[in-house]
């Protein structure tokens, strides 16, 4: 394996173990994230299942990317991320009505962010002569 697809494969993973530590402890118990970024959020509320929603769509996420990965399938896993992109669209709209726009800038930074990755991941390596 080269070193970009190596690095590609490094990304990947980091992106997806950041997606399921934040979905896996956003399911568990929603106010700690949300309180975190200074968001009150009181237990067994409309705010608490609101992030649980959103950490049960990234746990899936960060589990989808991972799954590509493991297949070796960064062309997927590169779509997939770009596709995350509109994810953060919704999520920092959403965000940014209940809680404020300082809750739903990470998803925009995201939303900007991610097809970037995305495209980087999934270009092949150019053969020069």
């Amino acid at each position: 394996m080269s070193e970009p697809q190596s690095l590609k494969y490094g990304v990947g993973y980091a992106l997806s173990t950041l997606l399921l530590a934040l979905g896996g402890v956003g399911v568990l118990q929603p106010t700690i994230i949300s309180n975190l970024l200074g968001m009150p959020v009181l237990q067994r509320s409309n705010g608490a299942a609101l992030a649980q929603l959103l950490s049960g769509r990234h746990l899936t996420m960060g589990a989808a990317n991972t799954a590509f990965l493991l297949t070796g399938n960064l062309e997927a896993a590169g779509l997939f991320t770009i596709v995350m992109s509109l994810d953060g669209l919704v999520d920092g709209c959403v965000n940014w009505q209940q809680f404020g726009f300082m809750s739903g800038l990470p998803h925009f930074v995201g939303m900007v962010v991610f097809p970037f990755i995305g495209s980087w991941m999934r270009q092949k390596k150019v053969a020069t002569t």
